[in-house]
């Protein structure tokens, strides 16, 4: 099986060459209507995103916390546009993990404590919908911790 990312073509198909069936994936992305992802380079991605962290206070008394001065309207946009709340928060982090190594990080400076990133990425929700997040990153040498997510309209890179 193609370890691609697309439509797969089935090693079995007796009689195509390799190449016949990389042609047969080509063509049913396409029909699908996608396209060959951008390949990132490994500079590209998040500093040490195998080990970033996001701590749960970010999530349940921040971002996705309805009566948070700050994080109100964020928690609002999350809820609407993906169905994410307090209670499924666990969901929310693990779907930002698992994608930090297919999106472009952005570096956005270093104000004296760490260099400062933003990923954003398509993000599924519980209720069926899809959306843009804007993650925002500081790696201070020791650890890369989120510091800000919310929902955005601008699209992320893919890799």
């Amino acid at each position: 099986m193609s370890l691609r990312n697309g439509p797969v073509v089935d090693d079995d198909i007796l009689g195509l060459t390799p190449e016949e069936k990389e042609q047969l994936r080509r063509e049913a992305l396409s029909e699908m209507g996608g396209s060959e992802p951008a390949t990132l380079d490994e500079e590209d991605l998040l500093p040490d995103y195998e080990n970033a962290e996001i701590p749960d206070r970010k999530l349940t008394h921040y971002a996705l916390d309805k009566e948070h001065a700050d994080g109100k309207d964020k928690a609002v946009a999350f809820e609407l546009a993906l169905g994410y709340n307090k209670d499924n928060f666990r969901e929310l982090k693990r779907q930002v993990i698992e994608k930090l190594p297919h999106y472009k990080a952005t570096f956005n400076g270093n104000k004296g404590h760490g260099d400062l990133y933003e990923v954003i990425m398509d993000l599924d929700g519980p209720n069926g919908k899809n959306a843009n997040v804007l993650t925002a990153w500081i790696d201070n040498g020791n650890a890369t911790r989120l510091t800000s997510i919310y929902v955005n309209e601008k699209r992320g890179e893919k890799h």
